[in-house]
């Protein structure tokens, strides 16, 4: 068992699965949750390109931020502004964070204040005070340009808007300045600033298509800045309807400059092929067409692979291929290796990692497409290519092909060699049949040098283990012991005790033994589960555990006095019953029948072996038909009424500290009878075993004992007592399979039931028979529904 210990514990489980990285959340979970992603994505080394790496969390993959929270991109508009600055020997002592400190946080004021410090340094060169004048007016108009939202992001609106009047002032002043400024890249910026302005006045869009035309065009700097007047100009035609230009502008402004890439993405809208040729038609070359096909190829909906096509035949060195070939890569995982969910059980226990139809179908057309990439001359990285073959050859399940290209690789690229173990790897583990003590050791070594896929490998490694009846290591491989107590199967118990025993293992085989011993007890065998329990020392007590978010492990904790521990510290009240029904409250406020107090075996604190024991007592002595056999099965019928769901102790069976509500332990979906045992015979393995609880309603139970003790009671007031626990026996069946409001069933209007009339003649002869009761009497004063039914039953 330490042998079994080490190799779990090398599998990991605590440890969260491998994925690359995405940044924030969509849904209920994260986009990796749902997929094992095998292949790399950020072997796509242009960053630029990273946010159009497919995700559905959000618009784009990464958010521009890696997981030690810096940026991804360099700022663009910094760069060149340091360049600008290098090539006219001005702030040469400045770095890049005073660079942003000056250029996005300095204020208007600031800039204008004698004693500024930015003021003494840029006017030590004719650059920077031609710089200092460019920013000054630059800052006058960023009010017109900021955004804001009002705290509701489908209000997004400019701050303010000029008057007509002031437009006017700042576009004669932003003139004046442009002609007289005798650095280009500061002449750029001032043209920027004109196009910018005109088109968010709204209606000068024609203004500002002729600002660009007139003082950008024409300078001929094409760097961010121009790109960002270009993107302003898009904007432009689109709002005055030349949609095919504005298209055609955006995709040379998502071309050209990685900063500005995803707004010209999300402003690009082509509607139908008629948008599409008539934005093509503007293309001036290749590389533009290029552009357009990755464009196109982003959408969700598109096939990746056709646009490569497109772009080899035309442009072959363009870095979009490889982009969308690994967008299209990462789809086919989606589809291969989407986790195996419960609710996704099927006859076929192999159905994980099964490509669909469609997938096969286009496997040959992509693998020509890919060939043909592969080939070209003017394709570089021929490695990566190789390798990216053979990761689609074995998603495909072509693991023959997959194993040639794996072998023919010769790269010495770290990431690359990194991406080689792991498509190896897997080819060798999707092509296991069985795991003996060799793959345990050649799948620890892989563990030990790479943390990458614990999750997929123990996918892969529970099945197996499942499929030879290893059920122990199957449930090991996505569990921890603990898991049993909601459903102690006692298939993974037994094999579990097989291997603690072989090694001697008295700590987990003592854990074992009483996890068996309870599954009997929720069957309602107890002589079978007292040989169990016999084996647990009464000095046992369960360990528990909560979940730490920080270290992401779960740790121990202690328990309140007042919780159950899972084995021991039980009431006897659990052989009582009351009037009302509330819970995490003191149980004897709620159960007040003293009967158990009469029988010194029942009248004590237990654990769960001397509670079996005086269960067993208790079914022994309800087989007589006395007054004797009556109490035996009435105090009887109290434990399974308080045991099932809507009884007061439902925790007991589910090892809850408390009986606060947990509506996946205590009710049963889509089961015909009240009892639901979660059967894993046809699921791919165990990783979903907690989202299923073993339920045992035993309500009928204890119906059928309140009716038995009411039939041989002798006693009035017990006999009243007996009838009145039946009839809320019956109304609680009633709501938990009807899901209605058991209100209903004292309503002398209302069509009545089989149920209802049951609970209904429980009632009649309560009030026909033993009114005279003080049992009666307590019935009525405490209970609302039952005065009810006797103040309006007809």
């Amino acid at each position: 068992m330490k042998h079994l210990k080490r190799f779990i514990a090398t599998l990991a489980i605590t440890v969260l699965p491998f994925h690359s990285y995405v940044n924030g959340c969509g849904g209920d979970f994260y986009d990796y949750m749902n997929y094992y992603n095998l292949f790399d994505q950020l072997l796509l080394e242009n960053k630029g390109l990273q946010p159009f790496l497919l995700t559905t969390d959000d618009a784009f993959y990464g958010e521009d931020m890696d997981p030690d929270g810096k940026q991804q991109q360099p700022d663009e508009n910094i760069n060149a502004w340091m360049t600008f600055f290098k090539k006219n020997k001005t702030l040469q002592d400045m770095n890049e964070e005073q660079f942003k400190a000056l250029l996005y946080t300095a204020s208007y004021q600031s800039l204008k204040q004698p004693s500024s410090p930015y003021i003494t340094a840029l006017n030590k060169t004719d650059a920077g005070k031609h710089t200092l004048t460019y920013l000054q007016y630059a800052k006058e108009l960023e009010p017109y340009a900021q955004l804001s939202n009002n705290g509701d992001w489908w209000e997004m609106k400019r701050t303010s808007s000029p008057s007509e009047e002031t437009y006017t002032h700042y576009k004669d002043k932003g003139l004046e300045l442009y002609r007289n400024c005798p650095y280009d890249e500061l002449k750029l910026r001032y043209g920027y600033q004109l196009v910018r302005l005109a088109h968010y006045m709204r209606n000068k869009n024609n203004e500002a298509i002729r600002m660009y035309n007139l003082y950008v065009k024409p300078l001929k700097q094409e760097h961010y800045i121009y790109y960002a007047a270009l993107e302003q100009t898009a904007g432009a035609l689109y709002n005055i309807g030349k949609l095919a230009n504005a298209n055609y502008l955006y995709s040379r402004v998502f071309d050209h400059s990685d900063n500005r890439k995803k707004t010209a993405y999300t402003s690009f809208k082509i509607q139908n092929e008629i948008d599409w040729n008539e934005a093509m038609s503007w293309c001036k070359d290749n590389r533009e067409k290029a552009a357009m096909y990755a464009l196109r190829g982003y959408n969700t909906f598109s096939n990746e692979l056709e646009e490569v096509e497109n772009i080899l035949n035309i442009y072959p060195e363009s870095p979009y291929i490889k982009l969308l070939a690994i967008r299209y890569i990462n789809k086919m995982e989606r589809d291969i290796l989407t986790r195996y969910s419960h609710s996704d059980a099927t006859d076929d226990t192999s159905s994980f990692m099964q490509p669909s139809g469609k997938v096969l179908a286009e496997y040959e057309r992509a693998q020509q497409i890919i060939k043909a990439v592969m080939n070209h001359p003017k394709v570089g990285d021929k490695d990566f290519w190789a390798l990216y073959h053979a990761h689609m050859s074995f998603l495909c399940k072509d693991y023959r092909q997959a194993a040639t290209f794996i072998d023919s690789l010769q790269t010495t690229k770290p990431e690359l060699l990194k991406q080689k173990s792991r498509t190896q790897f897997s080819l060798y583990l999707a092509q296991l049949k069985f795991i003996g003590e060799d793959e345990e050791k050649n799948i620890r070594q892989y563990l030990q040098t790479s943390h990458a896929d614990e999750d997929f490998i123990n996918e892969i490694v529970g099945h197996l283990y499942k499929m030879q009846k290893d059920y122990g290591k199957a449930f090991l491989t996505h569990n921890r012991i603990e898991n049993l107590r909601q459903n102690p199967d006692p298939d993974i118990i037994n094999s579990l005790l097989a291997n603690a025993g072989k090694e001697n293992d008295q700590t987990l085989l003592t854990q074992l033994y009483e996890l068996k011993g309870t599954y009997y007890l929720r069957m309602n065998n107890f002589a079978e589960a007292a040989k169990w329990f016999a084996k647990v020392p009464e000095s046992y007590s369960l360990t528990h555990y909560k979940y730490d978010y920080e270290t992401e492990k779960y740790i121990p904790t202690g328990i309140s006095s007042d919780d159950f521990n899972g084995y021991s510290e039980i009431s006897p009240l659990i052989f009582s019953n009351g009037f009302k029904r509330l819970f995490s409250v003191p149980a004897a406020s709620q159960l007040t029948d003293v009967m158990y107090e009469q029988y010194p075996y029942l009248n004590k604190e237990h654990n769960k072996a001397t509670l079996t024991a005086a269960l067993m007592q208790l079914e022994k002595e309800s087989q007589m038909m006395t007054e004797k056999g009556a109490r035996a099965a009435y105090m009887l019928a109290n434990y399974y009424y308080n045991i099932s769901p809507t009884g007061y102790y439902r925790n007991i069976p589910a090892y809850f500290t408390d009986n606060s509500y947990y509506w996946s332990a205590y009710v049963s979906y889509g089961t015909t009878g009240p009892n639901s045992i979660p059967d894993y015979s046809k699921e791919y393995n165990y990783r979903d075993f907690t989202q299923e609880y073993m339920i045992v309603d035993n309500m009928e139970n204890a119906l059928a004992l309140y009716e038995q003790a009411a039939t041989y009671f002798t006693n009035r007031e017990y006999k009243a007592r007996a009838l009145f626990m039946a009839s809320s026996c019956t109304m609680d069946l009633y709501a938990q399979n009807w899901w209605s409001n058991w209100n209903n069933i004292l309503n002398p209007d209302f069509s009545r039931s089989d149920d209802e009339k049951k609970v209904d003649s429980y009632f009649r002869q309560l009030k026909k028979s033993y009114s005279d009761t003080q049992f009666f009497k307590e019935a009525v004063y405490e209970c609302k529904y039952f005065e009810y039914y006797v103040k309006t039953e007809l």
